[in-house]
């Protein structure tokens, strides 16, 4: 990847930070769902924006929507945002904080599909 404010992170620059990632993200911490990233340097301030987001999903419809993202700026590289995006989304709090909020949404998600069987339009 390159250092110069200016550039553009390309596609490759991309899949490449992503193939990093690969093992190094914690599952998401609210449904544990797959944890994916990317980042790009924004063309008009030139600061490095990088980004995590929760891929879960049913189908084509997310389901978590739980995401970070990271502004630093122009002189920083888009390996200091990965880095300071993965360590911040890697932070967990207690476990028993973590159980309790995995038994939330999953409480969220019963009543969600319930509602949704109500009252669906199909």
């Amino acid at each position: 990847m390159t250092n110069s404010p200016d550039h553009l992170l390309s596609e490759q620059d991309l899949l490449n930070a992503a193939l990093v990632d690969a093992g190094e993200l914690k599952p998401c911490p609210l449904c544990r769902g797959k944890a994916l990233s990317g980042g790009e340097r924004n063309p008009t301030t030139g600061n490095v924006v990088y980004r995590i987001f929760c891929n879960a999903s049913r189908g084509l419809v997310p389901t978590c929507g739980l995401s970070l993202s990271i502004c630093l700026g122009k002189e920083d590289t888009a390996e200091t945002a990965r880095a300071e995006a993965v360590r911040r989304w890697n932070q967990r709090p207690a476990e028993d904080d973590n159980e309790k909020l995995r038994r939330e949404m999953a409480q969220l998600r019963s009543d969600y599909d319930e509602l949704n069987d109500k009252y669906s339009c199909v």
